[in-house]
């Protein structure tokens, strides 16, 4: 706060239009900031409606097998590839394989109130090997611990938190939104034609 003080007189003293100027951005970034973090809870709090569509409910009680079954359909509606959820027991370490246009890709999908460790990340470095994968993923609804982000790393693992999720939906919902108006528009041309 000192410095701020000093910056601020050295400003008045040098140019008082600069020492005004410098005074109005010292009092008016804080409220700058806090408008921005309300347009970005904003913005989440809709993604994690917008999640709801595809069957992930980031507020309430989901089982691994809801989040796995939601995650893959969200891959589908994504667009990319044939997206098949393995068996619930004996899947060697993969809940989601997508056969895409980027190869295979393997999902550890870990629905979780906590950090998600290394073991998530161990498991799917298995299963990529038995499934024969190019890629491997771990996915969840939460965040990762620094052990797991420091394997992914070493092992070529891509680890896709909360924010990846959300992200996804929202680029999902974006282009569902894009292919609803484009139908409209054919709709409305072929009413128009045909009067």
């Amino acid at each position: 706060m000192f410095w701020v003080v000093v910056g601020g007189v050295i400003c008045f003293v040098v140019n008082p239009a600069l020492g005004v100027a410098y005074v109005l951005l010292i009092v008016f970034l804080p409220v700058l900031k806090i408008i921005s973090d309300n347009k970005k809870k904003k913005r989440i709090a809709q993604l994690r409606i917008d999640a709801l569509d595809y069957g992930i409910n980031f507020d309430g009680a989901m089982t691994g097998a809801d989040f796995e079954q939601a995650f893959a359909e969200l891959m589908r509606r994504y667009g990319a590839g044939e997206v098949i959820v393995t068996k619930q027991s004996g899947d060697y370490g993969v809940d989601v394989v997508v056969n895409g246009s980027e190869g295979r890709s393997v999902f550890q999908c870990k629905w979780s109130s906590g950090s998600v460790g290394v073991k998530a990340v161990q498991e799917v470095c298995a299963g990529k090997i038995h499934y024969r994968a190019d890629h491997a993923y771990v996915v969840t609804n939460s965040r990762f611990t620094k052990n797991a982000e420091t394997l992914a790393e070493t092992t070529g693992v891509q680890l896709w938190d909360g924010g990846v999720l959300l992200y996804l939906v929202e680029k999902v919902k974006s282009t569902e939104r894009e292919q609803t108006k484009e139908s409209e528009v054919k709709v409305a041309k072929r009413k128009h034609n045909n009067d």
